[in-house]
């Protein structure tokens, strides 16, 4: 036996109505044991977004499939609820309220960072399409050396004290160059 649930029907039982949501819940009763019900939604074209199967009969879903409701009015209650109330106030507030230690570039501009699948980092700039993307062994080697940049500032400074102070020190070896000065220019390393 095959039941379909749509957005429309659980949206009429909410108190705010949108209609701009066409995504459907189509419940199938299984003969396993250990899984009674299969639960799919599917977007317009049919295709599958998520899918569970359990025992327990549901009513509604989130679209994600993260979380499923046995009656309409436990939608927006306990961690479904805390969830859409945190994202409401991120979204009232402003993502750069939010978070002051944005990723920023060198013109200031917040960049927004994902780490996607296969150890890459992806970095693009808010309200723009256009993507970077680098792999997180760069990201690594980039942090080697700018740790090392900031280590030699710190052994120079304490040498230049230690100089002052009358004591017999050695000048620490800089680091040697590893990419060209304007590059290290254009990061900001130096």
């Amino acid at each position: 036996m095959t039941q379909v649930i749509t957005w429309g029907d659980v949206l009429n039982a909410l108190p705010t109505k949108s209609k701009k949501m066409n995504y459907t819940l189509l419940v199938t009763e299984t003969k396993n044991k250990n899984a009674k019900y299969h639960y799919q939604v599917l977007d317009e074209a049919g295709a599958v977004i998520s899918e569970r199967r359990s025992n327990r009969k549901y009513v509604a879903c989130t679209i994600n499939g993260q979380y499923y409701f046995g009656r309409l009015d436990l939608i927006g209650k306990g961690e479904h609820g805390s969830c859409i109330r945190y994202y409401q106030d991120r979204k009232a507030n402003g993502y750069p309220k939010d978070a002051p230690e944005a990723v920023t570039n060198m013109k200031g501009e917040i960049q927004l960072v994902t780490l996607k699948a296969g150890d890459m980092l992806q970095f693009r700039p808010k309200g723009r399409r256009t993507k970077y993307e680098v792999p997180l062994q760069a990201c690594y080697n980039m942090a080697l050396i700018y740790t090392a940049q900031q280590w030699y500032k710190e052994r120079i400074a304490k040498y230049i004290e230690d100089k002052k102070n009358g004591r017999k020190v050695k000048r620490p070896r800089p680091l040697p160059p590893i990419f060209h000065p304007k590059l290290y220019e254009a990061l900001r390393i130096k």
